[in-house]
C-alpha cells in the first residue's frame, strides 16, 4: 500500500549554522575526499565560515583542511515526525570541479530502485544509489549545464524514493535557487584533476 507523507522544508534561521554544518562534513564525505580533510569532517566539529539564506536554499562554506568547500542545500522534513527524509546538496567537486547534486535519503530505502527526479512536468530522470553509511544512503549525479539552466528556469524539482513500503515525492522548492548557484559559481575550485563525467565521443 502506497501512503502519503507530508514534508516540510528547513528553513528556520535560527538552525542555519548547524544545518550547514553537518551538511559540509556530510558533503565532504560524499564527495571521497580523503586524508586529513575526511578525519577533520569525521571527527572534529567543522564550524561554516559563511551561511547565507537564499529562498530556500542554505548557501555555506567550510574550511576543510585549509582549503575553502562551499555548497547549496535543502532540507525536507516528515511535517508530522520531523524525520528528516531528503537532504539535498549540490557543490563543485573539489579536485575535479565536476558539479555535483547528493541526495541523501535515510537507511531502509528501495536500493535497486535509485531515486527518481523530475522539474515541474519536464522530463523524467533516475540516479542511482553510490554509498550508504550509519547516517543514511546517497545517490548523486552530475549537473549538467542544460539541467543547471532547467533547475533555473523551474518551480519544483520532486525527488521519489521507495522508503519503507511508501513511496516518498520530495518537493524540493527552486526558489532562491539561482542566487545560491551564483554564490557557489563564484567560489568555484580550480580543477587539479580529470573530471569523473564520461568524454564525449
Amino acid at each position: 500500500m502506497i501512503r502519503s507523507t507530508r514534508l516540510t522544508s528547513t528553513r528556520r534561521r535560527g538552525g542555519l549554522r548547524k544545518l550547514a554544518a553537518v551538511a559540509g562534513a556530510g558533503m565532504v564525505l560524499a564527495l571521497g575526499i580523503g586524508g586529513a580533510q575526511a578525519q577533520q569532517a569525521d571527527g572534529a566539529k567543522v564550524e561554516p565560515s559563511i551561511v547565507e539564506q537564499h529562498g530556500m536554499w542554505v548557501f555555506e562554506c567550510t574550511p576543510s583542511d585549509g582549503v575553502e568547500f562551499c555548497s547549496m542545500q535543502q532540507v525536507l522534513s516528515n511535517a508530522d515526525t520531523q524525520e528528516v527524509l531528503l537532504h539535498v546538496t549540490i557543490a563543485y567537486h573539489p579536485r575535479t570541479a565536476d558539479l555535483l547534486m547528493v541526495s541523501r535519503t535515510p537507511l531502509g530505502v528501495e536500493l535497486p530502485l535509485g531515486i527518481g527526479m523530475q522539474v515541474d512536468e519536464g522530463q523524467q530522470m533516475a540516479a542511482p544509489y553510490t554509498n550508504c553509511t550509519q547516517i543514511g544512503c546517497r545517490a548523486t549525479a552530475p549537473l549538467s549545464p542544460e539541467l543547471v539552466n532547467t533547475l533555473k528556469n523551474g518551480n519544483t524539482m520532486k525527488i521519489s524514493f521507495g522508503y519503507r513500503g511508501q513511496r516518498i515525492d520530495a518537493p524540493v522548492s527552486l526558489t532562491g535557487f539561482t542566487a545560491a548557484y551564483d554564490a557557489i559559481t563564484a567560489r568555484k575550485p580550480v580543477a587539479s584533476a580529470p573530471s569523473l563525467a564520461p568524454s564525449a565521443q
